[in-house]
Parts: structure tokens; C-alpha cells; sequence
């Protein structure tokens, strides 16, 4: 069985170091001369290759993760874009990008796929892979969609970069198999993340009684009924309810300011110096009841001012 070249025995006698990483011309010259690195008859275009890396692109396969039974691991299905030639990514949804480009490594050279900072800024995590030597298949890029929106990403669209890798010797084992079937077990749910949900369930209950309640004040309002506690009444009872009050405050106040310029013969007379004494028994005994009786009838005219449905 011939042994497959290695990209040094390809390279030939052009300057290489004993390791080293490939610039964009030679990057071209190994595609293009020595047909290796990428299918040039796939999707190459020598201007996506820049400084020391080539640029991938989006195809239209999406991989979507089908999750089975715990210990039977997953499922992958194979999606084709929309029929505008658009890949829509949902919130919280992880899905695989399959790039256009298919490697063909020979068996001194790996690559590293890094994901595009615009696909950052668009709110997807972009995983990062790498490209084992012997390589001959398209790679994929795992996507999620950590924002509160639909990303649109269009097929063609650039989503990383690939960086080959010139080894110093050629891999004993090549890559030449499909991806591994990750085998899980699904784990319980964290008491934490369920007190959080159900703390926020609380939060929403809570809002929602209160819109209910508020759009129900007019109507008991209107039938004579009291409203729920926590709902405020009217601007216009409120504007009552400190008026009365302002009101009640200036009485003391002037109550408080008449006892202090009354004469000292009122209050000779109101202690019962030069009266018999039943008129003394008299005044003694009504002067508690004349205050009661006046503070009885400015609370009863404080609460007439409220309103019979106002409850503050």
C-alpha cells in the first residue's frame, strides 16, 4: 500500500521551517500547485486567503441535535436553509454549521478553525475546533444563540477562519471517520436554578394580580364596593384626605393659641375660685365631656371628607 505524501515530500524544496505555520501565499500555492490543504474544485477563492489564515463559509447544512434516552446519546439531523438562502438561528438554540470548504489534509498538517468576532457581535457563541491531519470531509462549527432574538446568518456567510499547522513529522493515525456520538446521562435540575424559576413565577403571579386588580377598581368603585387593598384610591380623595387633615391641624393650633392669650380670671374661674360649690361639681364634670364632644366631631367631619370607599 503506497504510503500518501506528506506536505513536506509535496513542498519540495521551497524554504519551510521545521515547524511552521502557513501564510496566505502559502496557503494558495499548496491549494492551487499542490492540491492539498483544500478541495479547490469545492468552494475555494484565493482572495479568502489573508495574512495567515483562510476564511470558511456557511453552507447550507444545518445541524440540529435530536437528544435521546439517557445513555443512547444524540442524534444529529441534517437541515438544508431556508428557501431564501437563510439560516435562522432561534434564542437558546445550539445549532452545527457545516462549512462549504472541504479540507484535504495531508498527514503532517492540522488546522484551527476559530469562529468570526461578527458572529460575536451578533449574539451567537461560536465554538472552536481543530482539523486533524488526513482530514478529508467538510468540518462544522458549533453555534448558540445566547441573545433574546433570532439570528439570520445567509448561506455563504464567512463564520471562522482556518490556520494550518506544518508538524514536524507525519501522524502515525489519520483522521479518516465520521463524528462520535457523544453518549449523556440527563442530571437532575439544580434546587438553585428551581427556586429561581419559581421565584420569578412568584414575581409574575404577583404582577398579574395587580393589573387584574387595577382594571377592576373602576367597576367596584362604580357599584359601591370598596377597593382591594394595595390599590390606591382616587387623585381626588387623596386631595380631600390632606385638606382634612391641614384643616384638623389648624384647629389645634388655634385651640393651642386661644388657651395661651385666655385671661387669668377664665382660668380662676374654671378651677372654681369664688363659684358655690355645685357650679364648681358643674364645670368640673362637663369641661371633660366638651373636649371629647369637640374631638368626636372633628374626626366624624375628617371621615365624611374621605369618602366612603377611600381606605387610607
Amino acid at each position: 500500500m503506497a504510503t500518501e505524501p506528506s506536505f513536506r515530500q509535496l513542498w519540495g524544496d521551497r524554504p519551510l521551517k521545521p515547524t511552521a505555520q502557513l501564510t496566505d501565499r502559502q496557503i494558495r500555492v499548496a491549494i492551487e500547485e499542490l492540491g492539498i490543504l483544500l478541495d479547490r474544485e469545492t468552494a475555494y477563492d484565493p482572495a479568502h486567503a489573508a495574512y495567515a489564515s483562510y476564511e470558511v463559509h456557511a453552507s447550507g447544512d444545518v445541524g440540529t441535535i435530536d437528544y435521546l434516552t439517557a445513555g443512547e446519546g444524540l442524534r444529529e439531523h441534517r437541515t438544508p436553509a431556508g428557501a431564501d438562502g437563510r439560516i435562522r438561528i432561534a434564542p437558546g438554540a445550539t445549532v452545527r454549521l457545516f462549512t462549504k470548504e472541504a479540507f484535504e489534509l495531508p498527514p503532517d498538517v492540522y488546522a484551527s478553525v476559530i469562529g468570526l468576532g461578527q458572529l460575536y457581535a451578533a449574539g451567537l457563541s461560536v465554538g472552536s475546533t481543530y482539523v486533524d491531519p488526513g482530514t478529508r470531509n467538510r468540518i462544522y462549527l458549533s453555534v448558540s444563540n445566547v441573545s433574546d432574538a433570532d439570528v439570520i446568518i445567509p448561506v455563504g456567510f464567512p463564520i471562522g477562519r482556518a490556520q494550518f499547522y506544518v508538524l514536524g513529522d507525519r501522524a502515525e493515525r489519520l483522521k479518516r471517520g465520521s463524528w462520535r456520538d457523544i453518549p449523556y446521562e440527563r442530571g437532575e435540575s439544580s434546587p438553585r436554578a428551581l427556586a429561581k424559576d419559581v421565584d420569578i413565577v412568584r414575581s409574575e403571579l404577583q404582577a398579574l394580580r395587580n393589573d387584574v386588580a387595577a382594571a377592576h377598581l373602576p367597576a367596584r368603585r362604580s357599584q359601591g364596593q370598596p377597593p382591594p387593598l394595595g390599590i390606591d384610591t382616587s387623585d381626588t380623595n387623596r386631595l380631600q384626605r390632606q385638606l382634612s387633615l391641614l384643616w384638623l391641624a389648624v384647629v389645634v393650633l388655634a385651640g393651642s393659641l386661644a388657651f395661651l392669650i385666655l385671661p387669668d380670671q377664665f382660668w380662676l374661674a374654671l378651677n372654681g375660685e369664688g363659684i358655690s360649690p355645685a357650679a364648681r361639681f358643674v364645670i368640673t364634670a362637663l369641661a371633660p365631656a366638651v373636649v371629647v364632644w369637640l374631638v368626636a366631631v372633628m374626626l366624624k367631619s375628617v371621615r365624611r371628607k374621605r369618602g366612603p370607599d377611600d381606605l387610607y
